[in-house]
């Protein structure tokens, strides 16, 4: 079954994760960082300004694979990524999501466009972001539960 990327190109590969390393899948404003062992780029199925995903140029599944210079790497690259998203006031504060669900290691880092150091509520922008991780992580919360309750 083929899936098709944000810009609505079809991707053919089984793993996006190999299809982005290979370059078979635009992505928005295409690589940020063509490290050694990972790439930074937006993601391509997700649009949110400052969303931003590192993967693996190996096909693995968890962190637990990663070599020690990987591990080094990805580091450095969460570290710079970070800032330049804070400097960019995209965004006071991160939250990084690693999960193991696609059979490629990947991490993505998410602005929290919502912080109590800014007054009044919530954007129309930040309750799309809001939504958007909410409907995007779900599956996981809810598979999470069944295993936990097993």
């Amino acid at each position: 079954m083929n899936r098709k990327d944000i810009l609505g190109n079809e991707i053919k590969s089984e793993c996006v994760g190999c299809a982005i390393v290979r370059g078979e899948v635009k992505l928005p404003g295409g690589i940020i960082y063509d490290g050694k062992s990972i790439i930074l780029a937006a993601d391509p199925e997700i649009p949110i300004p400052g969303f931003l995903i590192i993967s693996s140029k190996r096909h693995i599944q968890s962190f637990a694979e990663l070599t020690v210079d990987e591990r080094a790497e990805i580091g450095n690259t969460i570290a710079i990524a970070e800032r330049a998203i804070k400097d960019l006031k995209i965004a006071e504060t991160v939250t990084l999501v690693q999960e193991e669900c696609s059979k490629h290691f990947h991490i993505w880092i998410f602005p929290n466009r919502f912080s109590p150091i800014r007054s009044g509520c919530l954007t129309n922008s930040d309750m799309v972001c809001s939504i958007c991780v909410i409907l995007m992580l779900l599956p996981k919360i809810m598979l999470l539960m069944r295993i936990l309750k097993t």
